[in-house]
């Protein structure tokens, strides 16, 4: 009778083990390809001139209609091409801190499916979450709520717990 009742408990925790690696590994694959995303859109802004992005951008206005949001985004792109001019190395040092908070990112994602950090897939959850900060800004804030909830349910804090043999916020 014990015998069975250790069986069943034993295939229990096996399950709720395997539900939380497959949580993981959903949430953790999302957040990989946001911060990809991120990383992709970074290079190629490293890449663009930012003369070829104001042309681009009064282009833009130019083929709206006449109205009092063409005259506003006009005074917009006037005032990024000024900036450009004043400080022609600000975007770099932008875009560096924004490929930098990818690259975080996905070292977190892949710390966390890997069950080696709880810490760090946090961080990589809460980066997520800020509009912004990473590949896309309308889904990455519900990508990253998604790994909070996903890391703060038992099943996901004992894989990734120092009894697991693995060390939390390393």
């Amino acid at each position: 009778m014990s015998a069975s009742y250790d069986d069943k408990s034993r295939k229990e925790r096996t399950s709720s083990a395997d539900r939380a690696r497959r949580r993981l590994w959903r949430v953790a694959l999302l957040i990989t390809l946001n911060g990809m995303i991120g990383l992709f859109i970074a290079s190629f802004l490293f890449q663009a001139k930012p003369d070829t992005l104001v042309k681009f951008f009064k282009q833009r206005v130019a083929a709206q209609p006449a109205g009092p949001e063409k005259q506003e985004n006009e005074k917009m792109v006037k005032e990024l091409e000024e900036k450009l001019k004043r400080d022609p190395h600000a975007n770099v040092v932008g875009l560096a801190i924004y490929a930098f908070l990818n690259a975080l990112v996905i070292i977190g994602a892949v710390r966390m499916v890997r069950a080696k950090s709880y810490g760090w897939g946090m961080a990589a959850s809460i980066i997520t979450m800020i509009p912004c900060l990473t590949g896309c800004c309308c889904s990455g804030p519900l990508i990253g709520i998604w790994g909070l909830i996903v890391l703060s349910s038992a099943d996901a804090r004992a894989r990734l717990s120092p009894s697991a043999g693995n060390v939390v916020g390393a």
